[in-house]
């Protein structure tokens, strides 16, 4: 089913940040590098999941109504998918912003072994950014709620399905990371970590959901119902013939029956008898 260009160009600019987050996870650990990293990863989680979360939620909510009435249910249309995506980016911008105001990271210092004289700075996240990624939590599991509750629509549709295996993993993916976050112990294994994260969440996402679509477009037939039906109905030769024949037989008859009775020389027909 056409989900909407609308939403695909917003999931792609979410992805599109993702694979850009780890450059600026690589840069310096400054006071704006550390915002900018912040507003980034949330950003992009949100630009990505939101269009996610629309895209499946319509699906369900179609096949939901169908067995309710036939009306079609409100909301549907590109511009009010286009509303909500905005809607929902919307509230992490506002999370962002009060949260590099009022709790923003900052670069801190880090010292893995203290009888060494070595010291690494990197970006600590704070409070704004666990109450973004909270938010982006939310988005995620609701796209699995949906995603489950699509399982069983038919083929044509089969779009939650792959929806569900992506954010299935994504979660499986941030859960891991999570502990092994915690325990990290240099800068660099926790940057690394981060890095690793975004980067296979966003190539889990292009293989789960563009990926059978890429497949499809190139290697399945537009129709194969259609074509299937054509090439049974090929022609055949001897059909073709004998209906030449029958034909050709049926003007014959329908020309001698229309040809006049006294045609012939000498012979007229009087009151019924032949003279």
């Amino acid at each position: 089913m056409h989900q909407g260009r609308e939403l695909s160009a917003i999931n792609f600019a979410g992805i599109i940040m993702s694979f850009i987050s780890p450059f600026v996870l690589l840069l310096p650990p400054t006071t704006s590098v550390c915002i900018s990293m912040d507003a980034l990863i949330s950003m992009s989680f949100t630009l990505t999941y939101a269009s996610t979360l629309l895209k499946v939620n319509r699906i369900f909510r179609i096949f939901n109504a169908s067995k309710k009435s036939v009306k079609r249910p409100g909301m549907l249309g590109p511009k009010d998918q286009i509303v909500m995506a905005c809607g929902f980016i919307f509230v992490q911008i506002v999370i962002v912003v009060i949260g590099s105001i009022v709790v923003p990271t900052e670069r801190v210092i880090l010292v893995p072994n203290r009888s060494e004289k070595y010291a690494e700075y990197f970006c600590l996240f704070d409070y704004g950014f666990l109450a973004a990624c909270v938010y982006n939590a939310l988005l995620v599991f609701l796209c699995c709620y949906y995603a489950f509750r699509t399982r069983q629509v038919p083929d044509n549709y089969n779009e939650s399905k792959f929806i569900g295996i992506s954010v299935y993993s994504n979660v499986v993916v941030c859960l891991s990371v999570i502990p092994v976050y915690s325990v990290a112990n240099a800068a660099l294994h926790k940057v690394a970590i981060v890095c690793l994260a975004l980067l296979v969440n966003s190539y889990l996402h292009v293989l789960c959901v563009y990926a059978p679509k890429i497949y499809a477009v190139r290697f399945v037939p537009d129709d194969p119902t259609v074509r299937t039906l054509t090439s049974s109905r090929k022609p055949n030769k001897d059909m073709d013939t004998s209906v030449r024949d029958s034909d050709t037989k049926l003007s014959s008859i329908e020309t001698a029956s229309t040809k006049p009775l006294n045609s012939e020389p000498g012979v007229a027909i009087t009151n019924g008898s032949q003279l």
